[in-house]
């Protein structure tokens, strides 16, 4: 049977995964932290080995993943690899569509460069070594905005004339589609429907909440780039645009530094030096004003976009929180969920704690509104849509 491989290279991780059909046999994580390098690799999802990694490893970690794989048993030889499906983080309504990558995709994922600093250089790079590698194989770029085309055009203008709009190719696009079709999905084949407004919380690197009428995305916190809305590890989100035009002159006018201060030094990183949340809880909790103020600034940006959501839908029925952060850290979600009763959210903080890094809800049995975490699946997601090329 021929093989899919999946790819979804982050601003801060690398992810990949090999199918045969709609099984997974080998998965595998690469993940840049605050102490190194590291990976995991999962084989037929059931035995999983978690071992630091170098920067050598990382960098030309597809190269390390189809050796890995060999090792495993799960892959032969990598000419059985007939389609590659890889996540597309991008600006421009080219984008917003999966496609077959060829080399006009290329030279468009090209002019968009300097708007997604933070991801279409290491898309890029990583589609560079595909298509040298896999020569034969189908290469799909698999859009991570695709989700948000539900989106009404009150949600996806900006207060600009429609001529520069349409001329400049401005609106708002949103992001972590493919993590926010992967929690639908499961939500729907666990519960058997999926509830009629619901709020989901993305919280990784980077971050964005989205208000899903009946599972479709009708409004999210991410504009043009995914450098915009909320505060996240080292993106700095919404700035008044005269701030940062008075940023701008005050750097003399060096586009490459205001650029950079926003994208790559912004966010936890601006304020603490470290973009790690983990690390700002660390701090806070020994007392370190300016971390307390950071996690504090974090937490209250994606809870007033909460209550801005639910403001949208009009109510709520279900809260979910998915990604990285909440995923692992019942405290990131204690602090995210609190005093939310005013809207029918009743937290169960001690089955919060009894779930750490698992799935669940916790919510009370008299909640009117459903809190839950859900572990996304943008890998499966990414594969679901490369098998249909």
């Amino acid at each position: 049977m021929d093989i899919t491989l999946i790819v979804n290279p982050g601003s801060s991780s690398k992810k990949y995964a090999l199918y045969e059909g709609a099984r997974e046999v080998f998965s595998a994580l690469y993940e840049r932290t605050d102490k190194g390098f590291g990976k995991c690799l999962e084989v037929n999802k059931t035995r999983e080995l978690c071992e630091d990694a170098t920067e050598g490893q990382y960098e030309d970690a597809l190269r390390d993943v189809l050796a890995r794989a060999r090792e495993a048993g799960v892959l032969s030889d990598s000419s059985r690899i007939t389609r590659v499906g890889v996540r597309i983080v991008a600006p421009g309504s080219f984008f917003t569509t999966h496609r077959v990558i060829d080399s006009a995709y290329i030279r468009k994922l090209q002019s968009v460069r300097e708007s997604a600093p933070l991801h279409v250089p290491h898309q890029l790079s990583e589609l560079s070594v595909l298509r040298e590698v896999f020569k034969d194989a189908r290469i799909i770029g698999v859009s991570d905005s695709a989700f948000h085309a539900t989106m009404p055009p009150h949600a996806r203008r900006y207060s600009i004339s429609k001529k520069d709009a349409e001329l400049y190719d401005l609106y708002r696009f949103g992001y972590h589609g493919l993590s926010l079709a992967s929690v639908v999905r499961q939500i729907g084949k666990d519960t058997g429907r999926v509830p009629g407004k619901m709020v989901i919380c993305h919280i990784g690197s980077g971050i964005s909440v989205t208000a899903l009428q009946d599972g479709k995305s009708i409004d999210t916190t991410m504009g043009f780039a995914p450098t915009s809305g909320l505060i996240m590890g080292t993106r700095a989100g919404e700035i008044d645009p005269s701030a940062l035009i008075y940023l701008f002159k005050q750097q003399k006018q060096q586009l490459d530094l205001t650029e950079r201060t926003v994208s790559e030094a912004g966010g936890l990183e601006g304020l603490l030096g470290n973009g790690d949340l983990r690390v700002a809880l660390d701090r806070m909790s020994k007392g370190d004003v300016d971390a307390k103020t950071a996690v504090h600034m974090y937490i209250n940006g994606i809870r007033k976009a909460i209550g801005g959501m639910t403001a949208v839908l009009g109510g709520l029925d279900m809260l979910v929180f998915t990604g990285t952060a909440p995923e692992r850290n019942p405290l990131v979600r204690q602090l995210l969920s609190k005093n939310f009763e005013y809207m029918g959210a009743e937290i169960d903080t001690d089955e919060n704690e009894r779930l750490g890094a698992r799935a669940g809800v916790f919510s009370k049995e008299s909640s009117k509104v459903t809190v839950a975490i859900v572990h996304t699946a943008e890998l499966s997601e990414i594969a679901q849509v490369t098998r249909v090329f």
